[in-house]
């Protein structure tokens, strides 16, 4: 449970933004998965917002991750920048293309 209110907090931030970029359906399996967290913590999200919010917070980790770990030391010279990009591709995945210019190397 605790770990799961940092989702939905990100989730109900991306919430206040406009809809959800149009993607691939949810399994239904995913969906029920979904409906069921939502259900446990009283929110009003939808599955398909709370689905984006879990990728973006998942990559996040990993991205994070990777930098903690040196995973990427022989790769990408330019950290900053590249950290900034995947930032800004997935807030536009989650329906905030406006956070694009608040992020380290993202571009207007």
């Amino acid at each position: 449970m605790p770990a799961s209110k940092v989702i939905l907090l990100l989730a109900a931030i991306a919430g206040e933004a406009p809809e959800v970029p149009a993607g691939p359906p949810l399994p239904g399996p995913v969906r029920s998965d979904l409906h069921r967290l939502i259900d446990e913590q009283g929110g009003g999200l939808s599955e398909e917002r709370l689905d984006r919010a879990l990728l973006a917070w998942t990559h996040l980790f990993g991205q994070v991750n990777f930098e903690v770990f040196h995973r990427l030391d022989d790769m990408v010279q330019a950290r900053t920048e590249y950290f900034g990009h995947h930032m800004a591709l997935l807030a536009d995945l989650a329906g905030l293309p406006s956070a694009k210019a608040r992020l380290p190397g993202g571009t207007s």
